[in-house]
């Protein structure tokens, strides 16, 4: 079966998530962790990319960056993993696959899901239970933006663009905002066999970016279009996204394909 092409990003954004081949550590120690970063910054020298947030989990890595033209995510990935994993082996004395074949991305298309990206991927430590509150540890990049120096990552234009500096402490700390649900990013191995109706909202009200779906009646029709084909991709069915909305199924099923 041929591999699903991969979505690109119209702003050059992309929520990028590394997991270990089998589920295996790929971050034993510090160090592990500063050569990645190291060979980060490397990389995004190379390609002119712009690095806005990351987070060590363990046996995978979230990552928020933009590309500095279409289509050099590939390549700029790549990269990365041959270095990593080049020193990775030689460190810790092992040969082979060290990450799953391919990285999985998520396109960020707009500032309300940014924002949303950059907290849920400062708030991974907490929603695992490993600190209370996103400045307790340092496996991610959210203390990078208090520093003087804020090393690989572009703090300046989310400042500028996206959160502003004096709100930047309690957006990533806030336990819940707005009403979302962050794990409606998660990027995980596969879909759960059925969303319920209680989840597709809230799947629903992040991918908008506002937590009243009645806004969708005020959006021009490109822009809802744009919408309902997200849901679909992350596996809603037509019925659900027509039930939130207040339409007929058939409605959502016509706007899908005469929009692709």
């Amino acid at each position: 079966m041929a591999r699903k092409a991969r979505r690109l990003s119209s702003t050059g954004i992309y929520h990028v998530m590394l997991r270990g081949i089998n589920r295996v550590q790929v971050f034993y120690t510090n160090k592990d962790e500063s050569k990645f970063i190291d060979y980060l910054s490397r990389a995004k020298d190379r390609f002119s990319f712009k690095i806005y947030a990351y987070c060590f989990m363990g046996n995978h890595v979230h990552l928020l960056v933009e590309e500095s033209e279409s289509g050099m995510i590939g390549a700029f990935m790549k990269l990365l993993l041959v270095w990593y994993v080049a020193w990775y082996n030689v460190a810790h004395h092992r040969c082979g696959s060290l990450f799953q074949t391919r990285f999985k991305s998520e396109p960020v298309e707009d500032a309300a899901y940014f924002q949303q990206v950059v907290r849920y991927i400062h708030r991974n430590p907490v929603k695992a239970k490993r600190c209370r509150h996103v400045w307790e540890t340092r496996k991610s990049s959210y203390h990078l933006y208090f520093e003087e120096d804020p090393g690989v990552i572009d703090r300046d234009e989310v400042f500028e663009k996206y959160i502003a500096r004096d709100e930047f402490e309690e957006f990533n700390d806030c336990p819940a905002l707005n009403g979302f649900d962050d794990s409606c990013m998660d990027l995980s191995e596969q879909l759960p066999f059925k969303i319920t109706d209680e989840r597709a909202s809230r799947l629903m009200a992040c991918v908008a970016g506002f937590p009243n779906l009645m806004s969708f009646e005020g959006l021009g029709m490109d822009r809802i279009f744009e919408l309902v084909n997200q849901c679909r991709q992350r596996g809603l069915s037509f019925g659900q996204i027509a039930r939130e909305l207040g339409k007929n199924k058939g409605t959502i099923f016509k706007w899908v394909h005469s929009y692709s």
